[in-house]
């Protein structure tokens, strides 16, 4: 019986280590075979190391705060990571431990194209600011100035705004909303930065706040900048 059970246990390894192994390949058959990003591996130099995607995340983090404002330190930023999703995104780990933790994970397509990967990190950049935390939804005000700084740090690094980075038509909507509000007031990032220190999160604006602070507004913009996707009704048929 014992030697029977260790001929199970080996029998079950090999095909736990065959598996591991299979669901690996998989994973980086999914990635391009002439990847070598070097970006992802920092390389020792005379003044330091090499830049990474992390230490880039550190650089477009204090554009952020400097546009508007600094972030709620309440939170802990753990860092980057790839997912396989089809979408980038902020993600809180341990929420059911009710512990502030935060993680940017970035699609797989941003692994070896910087571009992308650029793209990704400022979008998220903003929704570190103020995170909502697990389960709430932003409003089209705080993905708007996403997309619209995202494609800024995309100019900032010398990158052409790649095709379809824009990824659905409510990220669409978002940007023009925020475009239409950067065309009344060019200033817009400074007064912004003054709302957010007295009310931390884009998401508990009212539409009277955001009017006292922006007055050339039209009621119909104020509206759409608080509301939410679900809220939109003419989403699908924006172009």
């Amino acid at each position: 019986m014992i030697y029977s059970g260790l001929r199970d246990n080996k029998t079950l390894m090999v095909f736990i280590l065959t598996l591991l192994f299979s669901i690996n390949s998989y994973a980086a058959a999914k990635l391009p075979a002439n990847c070598n990003n070097q970006r992802l591996v920092a390389h020792a130099v005379e003044q330091g190391y090499t830049g990474t995607f992390t230490s880039k995340l550190g650089q477009i983090l204090q554009d952020a705060e400097q546009h508007y404002g600094k972030r709620d330190h309440s939170w802990t930023l753990l860092g980057i990571e790839f997912s396989s999703d089809q979408q980038p995104k902020v993600w809180y780990p341990y929420s059911k431990d009710h512990e502030k933790f935060i993680i940017i994970q970035l699609t797989q397509k941003a692994y070896c194209q910087e571009k992308i990967a650029i793209y990704q990190i400022a979008h998220e950049v903003i929704h570190l600011l103020s995170p909502l935390g697990a389960g709430q939804k932003s409003n089209i005000l705080e993905e708007g100035l996403a997309t619209y700084f995202a494609i800024q740090q995309l100019e900032k690094h010398h990158y052409s705004q790649p095709e379809g980075v824009i990824a659905s038509r409510y990220y669409r909507y978002a940007y023009d909303a925020v475009r239409q509000l950067y065309a009344l007031y060019p200033d817009a990032d400074q007064k912004i930065r003054r709302l957010r220190q007295a009310f931390t999160h884009f998401s508990v604006l009212t539409p009277k706040q955001l009017q006292q602070a922006f007055p050339k507004l039209a009621p119909q913009l104020v509206s759409s900048l608080l509301s939410q996707e679900k809220d939109i009704p003419s989403i699908n048929s924006i172009n």
